[in-house]
């Protein structure tokens, strides 16, 4: 799990998002999963993209 700094200003994300993720594994397989969330100051979750 990671999770940023809150950032100083507002940001706009627009268009398709990539991650570029590089791992070594000590198995044959592993599945991973990226989720896109805002944690609002009232710590309200807003889920942007999850894939």
């Amino acid at each position: 799990k990671y999770t940023s700094e809150p950032f100083a200003e507002d940001i706009e994300i627009t268009g398709p998002v990539a991650l570029y993720f590089h791992a070594a594994l000590s198995t044959d397989e592993a599945n991973w999963m990226v989720d896109i969330k805002e944690v609002t100051r009232n710590l309200y979750l807003v889920i942007f993209s999850i894939g």
